[in-house]
């Protein structure tokens, strides 16, 4: 039951309890709360509010006599109170009334994190029974730690109902949270349920712009829980959109999970009027659109179109890099580095041996940084050792 057991006992009845929910969702956990706390109060008097309080409580009964296993969270504040050196209480009734308290919503959140299979199901009841401004902390507890039951619990409350009352940005900010939810720990398990969705935006009370925001936020969520086998329909549909976020979003999608049909799908975007939708459409059709990247580099960024020429033109990538690199400004470069460090790039290394002599400071020392990054060498500031290493390393490969 968790009652009177030792520190170390507790550590290991923890993760199993955490097993032992997602094994068998039929069990539900019992959390022991304070009958003088408002929301038990509330729930007592109130039946329509709170439900999931009560649904998931001994409400001051013993454990023996709750349905599901029950662990007294209190005397497992030295266990898991490992997000402060602090020791924090594990009332979960004090984490909820938390979700009020400006400066300490966030803690509650993080706190909720450490038990999050645990009380999945109560989450989930206060997702929908809290008012909008307090639910979405429930909804980012969800998001807080992926798993599957998390994950489908997110989708279903896209079709939840909030109150008729509720603000137009409480409702673009409750499913916000359930979409950027999605996005850290979704899949393709979702994306049907994410995709409805999108019928469903132009019915709520929203402005248009509003509704516009909340579509591009869905697309992109559609992005990231799509996979192989996922329809594609929803992205050709929004091709045509008006928005140019959202038609990126939709161009994304067919080139991340399309495969070859997506090539056919956005080959007629070449041409389109918005350089990303013709940047997407140009790494769907390769090589042959390799000129097309160059003349939209400045709308899109130095960067972006790097990433796209060393994917369907790697040659022409190391001609155009050394020029770019060498006109950009001090944060395209930056960005640019990063990229170098990222893909461990040995031509991205000479562009940087080139520039040794001519800077000075913190933009060397930056320098220094990504070439150790990218080579797994320290040969310190000059550029002659640093050439000298790398025609070692092409001999080395002939």
């Amino acid at each position: 039951s968790g009652w009177g057991l030792t520190s170390a006992q507790k550590e290991a009845l923890l993760p199993l309890l955490k097993g032992l929910s997602i094994a068998l969702p039929g069990i539900r956990p019992v959390i022991p709360i304070n009958m003088n706390q408002k929301e038990t109060l509330d729930a007592l008097v109130h039946s329509s509010k709170f439900r999931g309080v009560m649904s998931h409580s001994n409400l001051n009964r013993k454990i023996s006599g709750c349905s599901g296993f029950g662990i007294e969270l209190a005397h497992l504040n030295k266990d898991l109170a490992r997000w402060s050196a602090v020791a924090r209480s594990l009332d979960v009734e004090e984490w909820i009334n938390d979700f009020w308290l400006d400066g300490r919503s966030r803690g509650a959140v993080l706190r909720f994190r450490e038990v999050a299979d645990l009380v999945l199901p109560m989450l989930v009841e206060l997702a929908r029974e809290l008012h909008p401004e307090r639910a979405r902390f429930a909804v980012q507890s969800m998001a807080s730690r992926a798993s599957p039951r998390a994950a489908g619990e997110l989708a279903r409350l896209l079709v939840h109902e909030l109150p008729a009352e509720t603000s137009a940005a409480l409702v673009g900010g409750f499913y916000g949270d359930v979409l950027d939810g999605l996005i850290q720990i979704g899949g393709a398990e979702q994306f049907d349920l994410v995709w409805t969705f999108l019928d469903r935006i132009p019915t709520l009370n929203m402005s248009t712009d509003e509704q516009i925001q909340l579509t591009h936020q869905t697309m992109a969520t559609l992005v990231a829980c799509a996979d192989k086998n996922s329809r594609m329909t929803p992205f050709e549909e929004q091709l045509s959109h008006g928005n140019r976020l959202i038609r990126s979003q939709a161009a994304m999608g067919l080139l991340a999970h399309g495969g070859e049909a997506a090539k056919a799908t956005l080959k007629p975007y070449l041409n389109d009027s918005e350089s990303w939708i013709r940047l997407l459409a140009a790494r769907a059709a390769g090589p042959p659109a390799t000129t097309i990247v160059l003349d939209i580099a400045k709308d899109v960024g130095l960067v972006s179109a790097v990433h796209t020429l060393a994917h369907i033109s790697p040659r022409k990538a190391i001609e155009e890099v050394i020029h770019w690199y060498r006109d950009a400004n001090t944060l395209e470069r930056h960005e640019m580095e990063q990229l170098f460090r990222q893909w461990k790039w040995m031509t991205g290394a000479l562009v940087l041996i080139d520039r040794l002599s001519k800077t000075r400071g913190n933009t060397r020392d930056r320098i220094l940084t990504t070439l150790q990054a990218i080579t797994g060498r320290d040969l310190g500031s000059s550029k002659r050792a640093w050439m000298k290493w790398i025609r070692k390393q092409a001999r080395n490969q002939q």
